[in-house]
């Protein structure tokens, strides 16, 4: 279990798994590592003890250090007390829940694999322009004769070169709109809050509040971790250490995102220490936009598979209250 900021929070965790060997692996003072009692528990029942909300939530109150450097004393774990059953119930729903990670990894992976063509198809479309560029010197369509006569026979001289006719080089502002997070005190995360927190480097923990829902992409400005833009469908807060930006009526969100991860972000950072992304300059950055009908074809392919993912990882992380799923964020 990782036990340093941002990690903890994030919930990073990890399994390693020997297939029975005594081998043994190279660690790091970065991590806690967790291990079954004899006699008491069995070590993946304990493995999915700690990845619950309960675990993380005692560890996170439990950090020491200065802001941006805090870290969860192993120590710390002698005075959580958890209830857990008798052998050999522990081993039982260890071995059901290990069948749901795979059925869910089976599932997930075929879902990577639908991703990985929509994202070659946004690259064909949307920045290599491979139709229009196909048209030009009147190569063979490659796509369904109604989707090919969608795409301009011609590019416009733009300056960033050359982009299909009438289609437009457009900043993220006329896109969508930008606002700072709020900053929520730690004692807002709680163990069965309902909802997520975003913040710089993903989901930071969960309270009961929100001030943002629907389609959600945010971007961390501040720190080593300002500039990847990542994406949620639901109700959740953005924290002061990101920004949210919601995209216009008539812009796909799965596309926006995906056009918004083309950008470089290092190109408007300031500062060294302690480098900032401000909203003005993400909000002057620009991408090409493209004509309604196109934009509206690659949405209808995308969406059924984001929404996919969302499903498949919300069955298999139920939310401490157990009247309601938790949200899953989706960090492309």
């Amino acid at each position: 279990m990782a036990c340093i900021t941002p990690c903890l929070e994030n919930g990073k965790i990890a399994r390693y798994c020997t297939a029975g060997s005594s081998e043994s692996a190279p660690g790091s003072t970065e991590f806690i590592v967790i291990r079954g009692r004899p006699e008491v528990t069995d070590t993946n029942f304990t493995f999915d003890l700690t990845k619950s909300g309960m675990v993380r939530q005692y560890a996170i109150g439990q950090m020491t250090g200065t802001s941006g450097h805090q870290i969860f004393p192993a120590n710390a774990l002698e005075y959580l007390t958890v209830a857990i059953p008798s052998l050999p119930e522990p081993c039982t729903i260890a071995r059901f829940l290990g069948e749901l990670d795979n059925k869910l990894k089976s599932n997930l992976s075929r879902i990577d694999t639908l991703e990985a063509m929509a994202q070659s198809i946004f690259k064909d479309w949307f920045v290599d322009f491979g139709p229009t560029r196909a048209k030009t010197p009147g190569r063979t369509p490659y796509l369904t004769p109604k989707l090919w006569d969608l795409f301009p026979d011609t590019p416009d001289t733009t300056e960033i070169g050359e982009i299909p006719e009438g289609w437009n080089y457009q900043s993220v502002s006329e896109l969508a709109k930008i606002k700072r997070g709020k900053h929520l005190p730690q004692k807002e995360y709680i163990e069965r809050g309902a909802l997520p927190v975003l913040g710089d480097a993903g989901i930071m923990g969960h309270p009961n509040h929100h001030n943002s829902e629907s389609f959600i992409i945010t971007v961390g400005h501040l720190g080593a971790y300002n500039g990847p833009f990542f994406s949620y469908r639901g109700k959740a807060g953005i924290n002061n250490n990101a920004s949210l930006i919601m995209p216009g009526e008539l812009v796909s969100g799965e596309w926006f995102l995906l056009a918004l991860q083309t950008l470089d972000v290092n190109l408007v950072k300031k500062g060294a220490a302690h480098p900032l992304v401000s909203n003005s300059e993400i909000a002057s950055m620009k991408v090409v936009y493209p004509e309604t009908i196109i934009l509206n074809q690659f949405h209808r392919y995308i969406t059924p598979i984001k929404l996919k993912r969302v499903r498949s990882t919300r069955k298999r992380c139920p939310s401490p209250n157990s009247r309601s799923p938790t949200p899953e964020t989706q960090i492309r």
